[in-house]
């Protein structure tokens, strides 16, 4: 399916853009994380999985009339006893089935279409329908391994994760949600369905889940959606792209190359040299790039001053990571931000 033809389905059943429906409810979630004060405005974007340099924040500044600071700002003002918490989950109106939609048959016909993944469930949990975007994403063989045997309020990994499974019931109740960078548990379905191939070289995958209730014909909620927009995925040689993940979720850490082997399952020696002939630099060097990409975010924060951005980031300033700086960027944290001005 061409992308002209995927955005006309997609408005004709929905009402809007898959873009302009996925930026919504992201901008919607951005504001609630501005309005915890804990937070600088970059870590506020990063918990919503949207780079603050990006075009999600001007994105923010034209669809609320304000930048991020300056809708902070308006937060402040009116939350200045600090008692007041911000707007949480905000309700959407349940989509209605259009006349496109005539039959549960032609739901399911019309999700199969979008090449993305996508799930459908009934009210009590049950799955109902998953497009091959799914099984291709799971490796999982064929829908008759799922429909009928999963159940998503019950499924342990789900109700394990906090944040997963107060979105989940959230969205049962009629909500939208959005639930950010969700770790897809590979080896779970893999111990499941017995499916992993040898030609499957992803190890993980992170994905934003936007969840969202499907009223019937009679106004009340018949099915909860869910669709999966992949930001993460590590593959290749199975240790390197555990040896990745695990750097990537731990780069405020000291750097441990103990924990790294053990998480890819191999010794330190034998990980280091793994490590450098898939990627061509040692695990450390991969953790120093990581962090010199997260204090640049965090320098772009005008918010905060050069030192509370090497904090925010687990660095002292001045320090050594500041000369590091220097020498990988080719100026001072000062110089880069000023250039960013």
């Amino acid at each position: 399916m061409s992308r002209h033809h995927l955005t006309r389905l997609f408005k004709s059943f929905i009402g809007t853009t898959p873009y302009s429906y996925y930026q919504e409810i992201k901008l919607e979630k951005i504001k609630e994380a501005l309005g915890d004060l804990a937070l600088n405005i970059s870590e506020a974007f990063n918990s919503c999985g949207a780079d603050y340099s990006g075009g999600f924040a001007e994105a923010f500044k034209k669809k609320i009339g304000m930048t991020p600071s300056e809708y902070r700002k308006t937060l402040q003002a009116d939350e200045c006893d600090n008692r007041k918490q911000p707007e949480q989950n905000k309700l959407f109106p349940m989509i209605t089935f259009h006349p496109v939609c005539e039959s549960e048959e032609q739901f399911f016909q019309t999700a199969e279409l979008f090449p993305i993944p996508i799930q459908i469930f009934k009210r009590n949990g049950d799955i109902v329908f998953i497009n091959e975007a799914v099984l291709k994403m799971w490796n999982v063989k064929d829908t008759s391994q799922i429909i009928g045997k999963y159940n998503l309020i019950r499924d342990p990994f789900a109700n394990g994760q906090p944040e997963l499974q107060d979105g989940i019931r959230k969205v049962f109740r009629g909500e939208t949600v959005l639930i950010p960078d969700v770790r897809i548990p590979l080896e779970n379905f893999w111990e499941w369905y017995k499916t992993r191939s040898s030609v499957y070289d992803i190890e993980a995958i992170y994905t934003d889940i936007l969840n969202f209730p499907v009223a019937g014909a009679d106004g009340q909620m018949a099915y909860m959606v869910a669709a999966f927009f992949t930001s993460r995925i590590y593959q290749g040689k199975s240790e390197v792209a555990k040896a990745r993940e695990y750097i990537e979720n731990n780069w405020r850490e000291e750097f441990d190359i103990d924990s790294i082997a053990k998480a890819a399952c191999l010794s330190p020696s034998h990980i280091v040299r793994l490590f450098k002939k898939y990627t061509g630099m040692t695990p450390y060097s991969y953790y120093q790039e990581i962090k010199v990409s997260r204090l640049k975010e965090a320098l772009r924060d005008k918010n905060l001053s050069v030192s509370q951005a090497f904090l925010s980031c687990g660095f002292e300033y001045p320090g050594n990571f500041a000369r590091f700086f220097k020498e990988q960027v080719g100026m001072t944290p000062s110089q880069y931000r000023k250039i960013m001005d």
